[in-house]
């Protein structure tokens, strides 16, 4: 085994302590803009077609997901490069990622508008009051801006494995500013129109990308933005066999995360997706500020790995076990004054239900754990665990959603509850095959 360049780990250690700070700053921003957002978007539509419209972003987000892993993939194999100083096999990797992206983005959309055509959407989305056209037209607006979005989306994935998690953050605060600024106009110009909407939407997320490519790739020039002298349908193979497992995960977590909005607006109704939402919201701000801490060590534990420092992996994972009790401490306050929070923000009483709130912390405190074991193992790129817990996971959450929210009469509780007893499959094997690792090494 090699020895371990002291310098290097210091290195690595003072980016991730500022790539956490800085993170810190703009995410705060981003926060600020996005809680701004939420009435602006709530005034702007109304209940239930907010509700909608949360609605079709989840349907479609089933869309971006399907990538085959590549993404991720070239994150590690980029991140492998990078560690030892290859920037030529970094420029395949991003250009080959670019142009095979490019290819499944075009196919996609082709293939989804013909399917478009057929679609019901009214009985989609369950609702009778709104127009099928404007939801038509809203649904393929947003799918054009998602899947544009997942290729120009591609630099933050880039940003990851270069280390500078900060930026993609920063991406996010410019995104929720545009939107910000771009509906609160509509809200004063136009009544509330799901189209019009979908396209503010769209223009936020896309320049965002496209601001965030000009400045790093003016910054790093090494790596120059994608080519097709660089493109190598050799690497394609290399990306997809890690890709696919975590095409795997990605999909096990579209099934866990994506699909409980769509049983509330089959089972209860448009209108329970927004208290549903709304908490959620509320608890992102445990979650976000967790996943600012957590996103840098990704590449960072691929770089540690690839270079056998498993002392700074070893005391990476030690502090953030330490941080899980201040984490419970906060999910706990924010349970207690969550119904007087939401009145404050919203500006009104949505009759949230105590226990969704309770759950919901639950939720919180269980993905947050997961996390610290799911970044370590996705670095290093041992995931087989993971993708059976995800599998078993995503096969038991819509009939146990189903029957704990229908049969069980839990409605929205019952739905959170069902992804709390999912995600406990991984909270148990994810720290007991992170341990077998490290005695191992």
């Amino acid at each position: 085994m090699p020895a371990v360049n002291t310098i290097e780990t210091t290195t690595r250690t003072t980016n991730y302590k500022i790539q956490v700070k800085v993170s810190f700053i703009y995410k705060i921003l981003a926060i600020g803009a996005s809680f701004l957002l939420v009435p602006v978007m709530l005034h702007y539509l109304g209940t239930e077609k907010y509700g909608v419209w949360s609605t079709i972003l989840t349907v479609i987000s089933w869309v971006v997901f399907f990538d085959m892993g590549i993404g991720n993939g070239m994150r590690n194999k980029l991140a492998e490069s990078l560690a030892v100083d290859n920037i030529h096999l970094s420029r395949n990797y991003i250009s080959t990622t670019y142009f095979f992206v490019a290819l499944l983005v075009i196919v996609v959309y082709g293939v989804l508008v013909f399917i478009a055509q057929f679609i019901n959407f009214q009985t989609l989305f369950n609702t009778t009051q709104i127009n099928p056209n404007e939801i038509k037209i809203a649904f393929l607006v947003a799918l054009f801006s998602l899947l544009a979005n997942f290729l120009l989306s591609l630099i933050n994935q880039i940003t990851h494995a270069c280390q500078k998690t900060s930026l993609t953050v920063l991406n996010q605060f410019i995104s929720n500013t545009i939107a910000l600024i771009l509906i609160f106009f509509l809200s004063q110009l136009i009544q509330g129109n799901l189209v019009y909407l979908a396209i503010a939407y769209g223009i936020s997320l896309n320049l965002a990308n496209i601001i965030l490519s000009f400045y790093f790739y003016k910054d790093h020039r090494q790596l120059i933005p994608p080519r097709l002298e660089y493109f190598d349908k050799r690497k394609i193979t290399i990306l997809m066999g890690l890709g696919l497992q975590f095409f795997v995960i990605q999909l096990a977590v579209i099934i866990i995360f994506t699909t409980d909005k769509m049983i509330i607006t089959q089972i209860l109704g448009p209108e329970y997706v927004t208290p549903y939402d709304i908490v959620l919201k509320l608890f992102s701000v445990v979650t976000i500020t967790h996943g600012i801490i957590v996103a840098p060590l990704w590449s960072a534990y691929t770089e540690a790995f690839v270079k056998n420092d498993w002392v700074w992996i070893e005391n990476s994972l030690k502090k953030l076990n330490l941080l899980m009790l201040p984490i419970i401490i906060v999910v706990m306050f924010i349970a207690l004054f969550a119904k007087n929070i939401i009145k404050v923000w919203i500006g009104k009483d949505l009759g949230i239900d105590t226990n969704l709130v309770i759950f919901m912390g639950i939720f919180v405190i269980i993905l947050t754990w997961n996390n610290i074991y799911a970044y370590f193992l996705n670095g290093i790129g041992a995931i087989k665990i993971q993708i059976y817990s995800a599998v078993l996971a995503a096969s038991i959450n819509i009939p146990l959603s189903i029957f704990l929210s229908y049969n069980c009469h839990f409605g929205l509780s019952g739905i959170i509850l069902a992804t709390i007893i999912s995600l406990s499959f991984f909270a148990i094997l994810g720290p007991l095959q992170t341990f077998y690792i490290l005695a191992k090494k």
